[in-house]
This record gives structure tokens, sequence and C-alpha cells, in this order.
């Protein structure tokens, strides 16, 4: 059963956590669609073989840590995340294509080229020539 429009997971959602204490110690391929669901706490899905983050809640009033994955891609990723968005050690990532566009804390990623990719400024993410405005907000 699909969880309802803007579903709010009230704390922290570990899924490293959750998959170590069921007894299915297998890493995840993809994300359960929590694409509706509204974390009011930290996301954790590190140390999986996700390839992209399509899955991901819509946004995360924590931080969002993805780190140690297959990701080639930041494609559905959350688009704000309130603290840090961290896809450290993720060494196939070729793009920051989907990056949140509201952050408000660092973006950490280990190559230095897909850093000049980004700029955030007062906390909403400027990609080369394309300013992306957080919603709600006048020109």
């Amino acid at each position: 059963m699909p969880l309802p429009e803007n579903f709010v997971i009230k704390g922290d959602l570990n899924l490293d956590i959750i998959r170590a204490n069921s007894g299915l110690d297998i890493p995840m391929w993809t994300l359960p669609n929590l694409s509706n669901v509204i974390v009011a706490g930290d996301f954790v899905c590190s140390y999986d073989r996700l390839q992209d983050l399509t899955g991901s809640p819509k946004w995360v009033s924590g931080s969002f840590d993805c780190i140690h994955n297959n990701l080639t891609s930041l494609g559905g990723a959350p688009r704000k995340a309130g603290g840090d968005f961290n896809c450290r050690f993720c060494q196939m990532l070729n793009s920051v294509m989907g990056a949140p566009t509201v952050l408000g804390g660092t973006f950490y990623v280990d190559r230095t080229d897909l850093m000049q990719q980004l700029h955030y400024k007062n906390g909403r993410l400027q990609m080369k020539h394309i300013f992306v405005k957080e919603e709600n907000t006048r020109d």
C-alpha cells in the first residue's frame, strides 16, 4: 500500500538500521518508494548498491546521507534537505544533476570536478547559468 501524499515520519529514518535489525543484511539495489514522504529528521541510505536515489523522500528536514553507494547520478534525490547532503565515497558518481535545489547545510562529495558544478547561494542551488529558485518566492 503506498503512503499518502505528504506523509510525515517524525524523527530520523535510517534504512541501514532497519535492514540490520530485520536480519536482512543484504544491500539494497533500489530504494522503497518514499517519494510522497516528508522525513522530519535525518534520512540515511548508506552502504548499499544504489545507482540513483529514485524513491527518496520528497524532502528531509535534517541531513540526507547516501555515502558508499554505486551512485552514477543523484536523480530522485529530495528537492530540499534542511541539513547536509552527503554523497561521499560514491566513486561512480559522474554528475550532480538531481541534487537538492534547497540545502540548509553542506554538500559533501569526493570529486572536486563535481563540486565545481555546484553553487549554493543563500541555500538555493545554482548550476552553471541555471538558477533554481525556492518554491513560493517572487522574482
